[in-house]
């Protein structure tokens, strides 16, 4: 028989207080010669923790499944799932789960957890941007700073009232100082955990709360270490141990910033640039982080401590950022829950120590009250609303894996009993649980995006200047946005056959078109980048950098920078301005940026390119299109999105590229006089006037021919036009009126009886020789009419409208005669505005869409 203290690394003997459980078994043997030899497996290392492993996993997954409809986080199911295979719940009913999980069992399990805990906190370093402490505002210092002072004095008033009461177990060491310490602190990445589940990482609200914890968890790493050093001077009984265990803490930090920094800068500015680190590199700097976590456990600190504080030291955004990406899915999807999983399984439900219950929860109460007040009280003075505020003190008391990681190791070395251990645990679970439906009821950022008047371009100035917001993902998005914008730039009046001088171009624009400024162009550039290698979302005026993430950002600013000062050298003034941004964000939550932009710049028109276009090896990138989806829903203005023919690639692998297509590929670099030939297709609705009313705007520049043809059902099918009809002629009069006098736009009618015939018509066009650079359509949110009857059959992609679907098919982009679409829809959400029962898929909230007509007749009786 063989002594074995149930204990966890991090202590031993001497550090067991009298909860301790001491459990004698016999030395196990790590492999079983099998079942058909009489061994039983579950009495052997290897099989038993398979087993705990699998079970824990599959458990954790189907916890989550039914817990992720109630609003409950990752973290609350893990915690719950140990507390259901521990001794509070099914083991104690089940011999099965009660040998699986008993408690000689548990250590390898336990540092099998551990490890991943190491790489995971180091993971989570590597992605925090320390640059935020520079750029945190007042209010986000404020709110950091008050928040936890306020909660910690509270709790400190009410220990201090109630010092005779408090039972003796309470008084033990530091326990209350840990408690209220720790309980009013707030961790960065377990905020930025819950604000990745919540999907309000790039929110507003998800922004000033990263900062605002950031600002907090500075002052958690070093209240940790002094809290490390007074412990463990306590223990010794001697100033000295706690004066010699701080000095060795700084002493790490400055290998830390001194060597050990130096040296993986230098490793990872070896590797290609977007790619991740060799096997050689990665395996030296994983190294370097567990010889981090020995050091960490060898001066007393938790083993995850500092590795967490080296991967704060090293760059973000980097080579070793994707490495550790792609370990992620086995830290974050196994090893992490496991640890979560034992520490519920070590929390005993027992009502017999109620007294120590009472006290425990009262302190959390008052450290949770605490700091929502004091989170709220400087949001207001700032001219936050109170639901803002209220929602961000919820964000902020939002418990996670580093105080597991910190209960745990007061556990370990002995400072609090199991009964305050359960309590503890239990009360931070309780926390989380609690805030995070709150806050995914009371925070909703579409709602901002709700705006009392029409942001269209209908409502635009007619001769006045047109903000555009133009979205690009990658650069293979560039020629067709910057062959868009091209069309819309108003320029002067133009000779084919030579170029006019400067003077001439000045004087004949400004006779024309009303003066210098009319017609302007004002572009705002998002260039949209996944979130990667980092925590922290970023959206901010784009700067030429050096570093990695940012060199595709530099090419494409340099495209349209181009196109901005071609522009300006045709027209002789500055006709268009570019103004680039970058966002860095979660593809869920992308829209975010995109809305909230469009909402500051009070820009008529989002452009976004279809996800097609962004395809990569001929496969469709869903979260672009997902993305588009949302910004259709929540966008504050019209949205168009572009549809290219260009690159689409065959059957046999080779990019097919049409004539006309290629034209508009090389938008950008043929000279500034080549004319564009553009189309727009009305059937009739808001999302078509809004398209005519963008074609009109095109027909000011003298590059363009535009051809206007409205398809109608047969006569003997119309009946009486009702409002829409009527709406639809009032625009078409106006727009025809408004260009009757211009050669270069043509206006045609076309009568067909369903969708077939509206397709057939578009090709008879083509054969005839009338082809288009570009083609505007209504999205129409679906809706069905004469010229699109039947065609909804065949609809792949919702979110180009019946019409705009059966033009950017594969098969009618391959006959030439199209080669980009945009397809163009109204402002969708206006507050106080006619209401519908229909609601966009992932949009709505309560606000009525505008209704939507079919080709604005009354059918004949027959």
């Amino acid at each position: 028989m063989s002594r074995v203290y149930h204990a966890l690394p991090g202590g031993g003997p001497n550090v067991f207080n009298q909860d301790s459980q001491v459990v004698c078994m016999p030395v196990s043997k790590t492999n079983s010669n099998g079942v058909f030899l009489g061994d039983d497996p579950l009495q052997f290392t290897l099989p038993l923790l398979l087993l705990q492993v699998s079970l824990i996993f599959f458990t954790t997954r189907l916890t989550h499944f039914f817990l992720k409809h109630l609003g409950q986080p990752r973290f609350v199911s893990q915690i719950i799932t140990g507390l259901i295979l521990g001794p509070s719940a099914m083991s104690t009913r089940l011999d099965f789960l009660k040998n699986i999980f008993r408690p000689q069992s548990r250590l390898p399990l336990e540092n099998l957890s551990l490890f991943g805990v190491v790489l995971y906190l180091f993971k989570l370093g590597v992605m925090t941007d320390l640059g935020m402490l520079r750029r945190s505002g007042r209010r986000a210092i404020a709110i950091g700073l008050l928040g936890t002072l306020i909660s910690f004095l509270l709790v400190t008033l009410i220990c201090f009232f109630l010092r005779h009461s408090l039972p003796s177990d309470l008084h033990q060491g530091y326990f209350l100082l840990l408690v209220t310490s720790r309980m009013s602190l707030t961790s960065f990445p377990v905020t930025t955990i819950a604000l990745q589940e919540l999907k309000l990482l790039n929110s507003e609200l998800g922004r000033l709360a990263l900062s605002a914890t950031l600002v907090s968890d500075m002052h958690s790493w070093v209240l940790s270490a002094l809290a490390t050093a007074l412990f463990l001077g306590a223990t010794a009984r001697t100033p000295t141990v706690g004066l010699l265990s701080f000095l060795t803490f700084a002493s790490i930090l400055a290998f830390i910033v001194l060597i050990a920094r130096p040296a993986v800068i230098w490793i990872v500015r070896r590797a290609p640039e977007g790619h991740a680190l060799g096997e050689g590199s990665c395996i030296g700097v994983l190294l370097l982080a567990l010889f981090c976590g020995f050091v960490s456990e060898s001066i007393g600190q938790h083993v995850a401590f500092v590795p967490f504080i080296l991967g704060l030291a090293l760059p973000g955004a980097s080579a070793l950022s994707v490495t550790l990406e792609r370990i992620d899915c086995v830290l974050s999807g196994l090893l992490i829950p496991i640890y979560m999983v034992v520490a519920g399984l070590r929390t005993g439900v027992e009502p017999g120590q109620a007294h120590i219950w009472w006290y425990l929860e009262l302190i959390v109460i008052v450290c949770f009250v605490g700091k929502l007040v004091g989170t709220i009280i400087p949001s207001v003075y700032c001219r936050m609303s109170l639901r803002d505020a209220f929602s961000l003190g919820l964000i902020l008391n939002i418990k996670g894996i580093i105080e597991i990681v910190t209960i745990n190791q007061w556990s370990y070395n002995g400072r609090i009993s199991t009964e305050s251990y359960s309590v503890m645990v239990m009360s931070v679970m309780l926390v989380t649980g609690t805030t995070t439906p709150l806050i995914k009821a009371m925070y909703k950022p579409s709602r901002k995006y709700i705006v009392y008047k029409g942001r269209t371009i209908q409502n635009s100035k007619k001769n006045g200047e047109l903000g555009v917001l133009a979205c690009v993902h990658t650069e293979d998005d560039v020629p067709s946005v910057i062959g868009l914008l091209r069309t819309i730039t108003a320029s002067p009046p133009i000779s084919l056959s030579s170029t006019p001088s400067l003077a001439t171009t000045i004087s004949s624009s400004s006779s024309s078109e009303g003066g210098v400024g009319a017609h302007a162009l004002c572009v705002y550039l998002l260039h949209l980048i996944p979130l990667a290698g980092r925590a922290a979302p970023v959206l901010h005026a784009y700067r030429r950098s050096l570093s990695s993430s940012s060199s595709g950002s530099d090419h494409i600013v340099s495209a349209f920078r181009n196109f901005e000062r071609r522009t300006r050298a045709s027209a002789g003034w500055g006709l268009v301005s570019v103004t680039p941004y970058v966002a860095i964000a979660p593809h869920a939550t992308m829209h975010d940026d995109v809305c909230q932009l469009a909402l500051d710049k009070g820009v008529p028109l989002v452009v976004v390119p279809f996800h097609r276009n962004t395809a990569s090896a001929g496969s469709p990138n869903l979260a672009v299109r997902a993305m588009n989806r949302k910004v259709l829903a929540y966008a504050p203005c019209s949205v168009g999105i572009l549809v290219s023919h260009c690159g689409r690639r065959g059957g046999g692998g080779a990019t097919e590229i049409t004539p006309r297509a290629a034209t508009l590929v090389n938008a950008c670099s043929i000279g500034p006089f080549r004319v564009t030939r553009v189309g727009m297709l009305f059937i009739g609705g808001a999302d078509d006037r809004e398209g005519l009313a963008l074609a009109s705007r095109m027909a000011g520049n003298y590059r363009v021919e535009l051809t206007v043809v409205r398809f109608l059902p047969p006569e003997q099918w119309r009946g009486v036009a009702n409002k829409e009809a009527r709406i639809d002629a009032e625009t078409l009069a106006e727009f025809r009126l408004a260009h009757d006098d211009n050669e270069r736009v043509e206006y045609t009618e076309a009568e067909v009886r369903d969708g077939e015939a509206t397709l057939a018509a578009m090709r008879v066009m083509g054969e005839k020789g009338l082809v288009f650079d570009l083609v505007m359509v209504g999205r129409r949110r679906g809706q069905e009419s004469t010229p699109t009857a039947g065609l909804s059959v065949w609809s792949e992609y919702p979110e180009l409208g019946v019409f705009g679907d059966a033009l950017a098919s594969v098969d009618f982009g391959r006959s030439g005669i199209v080669s980009s679409i945009l397809v163009v829809q109204q402002q969708a959400r206006i507050r106080g505005g006619e209401e519908t029962d229909e609601e966009e898929e992932g949009g709505g909230e309560g606000i009525g869409w505008r209704g939507e007509a079919d080709d604005g007749f009354v059918e004949k009786p027959t």
